[in-house]
């Protein structure tokens, strides 16, 4: 992926997990299996922000290299 592409991506995590946020909120609760579903994506949406970070962060020290 280039810069670019994780910078878009990033931005559509970003929304995504925003999202599942307000969801969870939402059925605090009041619905057990929606609740653990938004768990879930929370937690995917968290981890894949951290890891798209880390690619941006390797491109960037391999520019400095």
């Amino acid at each position: 992926m280039n810069e670019a592409q994780i910078a878009n991506e990033l931005k559509k995590r970003k929304a995504d997990l925003a999202f599942w946020v307000d969801q969870f909120d939402r059925v605090m609760g009041n619905d057990a299996g929606m609740w653990s579903i938004c768990e879930m994506q929370i937690k995917w949406h968290r981890d894949r922000i951290a890891q798209l970070k880390g690619m941006r962060f390797a491109l960037h020290c391999n520019e400095q290299v």
